[in-house]
């Protein structure tokens, strides 16, 4: 599967995907919000995982079920990004700048 971006026909960014031999394009995600962030499958591909509004979200592919796993950030934005899986698919990983004193710094996340 050939997964993508795209505007779903109420204009939300949902998650794409379409086999590289061909066929059709089929939205694996149908959220009511849109995916903020690059995404990243599962190993074993029956996930993704991306941001939303500061907090990372997965989706079960086959089901089309979407839930929040991480909490939102106390402070507000704090740029969430490069959410990728462990290679054994056991635990997510990403980046969030963190305020602290009168500096920010990119810290690295995770998540089981």
């Amino acid at each position: 599967m050939v997964y993508f971006l795209m505007k779903d026909n109420k204009g939300i960014v949902q998650l794409c995907g379409v086999s590289p031999q061909g066929g059709e394009i089929r939205f694996l995600t149908s959220n009511e919000f849109p995916v903020e962030t690059t995404f990243s499958v599962s190993p074993d591909g029956q996930f993704v995982a991306y941001g939303f509004d500061e907090r990372v979200y997965v989706t079960e592919l086959n089901s089309g079920r979407t839930k929040a796993v991480s909490p939102k950030p106390a402070q507000g934005k704090s740029a969430l990004k490069s959410i990728c899986w462990s290679n054994d698919g056991t635990m997510l990983a990403y980046n969030r700048t963190v305020a602290e004193a009168d500096s920010s710094y990119v810290q690295v996340f995770l998540l089981k």
